[in-house]
């Protein structure tokens, strides 16, 4: 990630929350985290988000992600308008344990169709 959203991020200093930007081995932060947000403006299919999906990684993406047909699957409440995000954020952060892992089971039995699709 990089702009201007990843430097306000960086600047708030909120414990656990991550903004590497490019990484080699994102399974270092995947290992850390229980979601994934993806707030690209527009992008043909995010590879970033299948591979968070198959890590078990609640995804928020935005409207415009060619991956919102994957993500929708899981939730169609996943997806998101670009100036949603932050509430969609709280909204998933506030969630039970259960229903967390309500979304993890949800993940776990799409990943073998996940993975298929994987390049």
């Amino acid at each position: 990630m990089r702009g201007t959203l990843r430097e306000w991020i960086l600047k708030q200093k909120i414990k656990d929350v991550y903004a590497p930007g490019y990484t080699s081995k994102p399974e270092e932060y995947f290992k850390k985290s229980c979601i994934y947000v993806h707030p690209a403006r527009y992008e043909a299919f995010g590879v970033a988000v299948i591979e968070a999906m198959c890590s078990g990684l609640i995804p928020i993406v935005t409207i415009r992600n060619g991956v919102k047909e994957v993500v929708e699957k899981v939730s169609k409440g996943l997806i998101v308008e670009s100036n949603s995000l932050t509430e969609k954020i709280i909204e998933v952060l506030s969630l039970s344990i259960e229903e967390k892992k309500s979304y993890r089971k949800k993940l776990k039995r799409r990943r073998k169709g996940i993975q298929r699709m994987r390049v």
